[in-house]
């Protein structure tokens, strides 16, 4: 196992929300990891769910030297092979585990509860609305929206880092739920129905620079029929 080769760019990211930050230190603690991705059916074989998964690998997998894969049941097993791949091609060294056994935190996506002994962080999404429970499972929706599903990601992300650097984040508590729309940013009406199937023509946008807000932006834009996008 070994960090991806652009581990010094979160690190200088971590040391300006971290409390007596040392290179070492931030080092060692991410080294002790090992971060779980957990999934059943019901997540790998939704738009939504599967949109989930693939935003929290990418985000764990340039930070996290070893990510635990877990499919819940059978039917999910073929899409643990895709996840490992999407792992391995953002840092080739990341060592990958296949049983939860040894995992110190975990981010779950469907509607089963694995048997962990790790903090877990439920996520998951219903068309605009993002989801996460550190109780209980709350499954994917099945529209083919990328937003709340990303969104979802983003959330157990930051809360997978806040649980391992808890000493040194002055403030950051942990979410205890989370049910967001990114329609109308509105918690007490998440369920609220946003529209769905929606045309999208982005002119003559150009982005510039892949940076991360580049990359989210590419992210979500290839998940969403639209008329045409130049990069630069």
């Amino acid at each position: 196992m070994a960090f991806a080769n652009f581990i010094d760019r979160a690190a200088t990211a971590a040391s300006q929300v971290l409390a007596d930050f040392h290179l070492g230190d931030f080092k060692a603690a991410l080294e002790k990891q090992v971060v779980a991705v957990a999934f059943d059916h019901q997540a790998a074989s939704c738009a939504e769910g599967q949109a989930t998964l693939d935003l929290a690998v990418r985000l764990l997998a340039r930070l996290y030297p070893v990510l635990a894969i877990l499919p819940l049941d059978s039917a999910a097993s073929s899409q643990a092979q895709a996840l490992e791949r999407l792992a391995k091609s953002i840092n080739p060294k990341v060592g990958i585990r296949r049983s939860g056994k040894s995992a110190t935190v975990c981010v779950v996506a469907g509607v089963t509860r694995p048997s962990l002994r790790c903090p877990i962080f439920f996520v998951g999404s219903d068309g605009w609305a993002a989801k996460l429970s550190r109780t209980d499972p709350v499954g994917s929706g099945p529209s083919l929206l990328p937003y709340g599903a990303g969104a979802a990601s983003c959330f157990g992300a930051a809360n997978v880092f806040r649980t391992i650097f808890a000493a040194q984040l002055t403030g950051a508590e942990l979410d205890e739920t989370i049910d967001l729309s990114l329609c109308s940013y509105d918690k007490t009406k998440a369920g609220e129905a946003g529209p769905i199937d929606f045309p999208v023509d982005l002119g003559e946008t150009h982005l510039v620079g892949l940076g991360a807000i580049g990359h989210g932006s590419l992210w979500a834009l290839a998940r969403q029929p639209i008329s045409r996008v130049v990069c630069m």
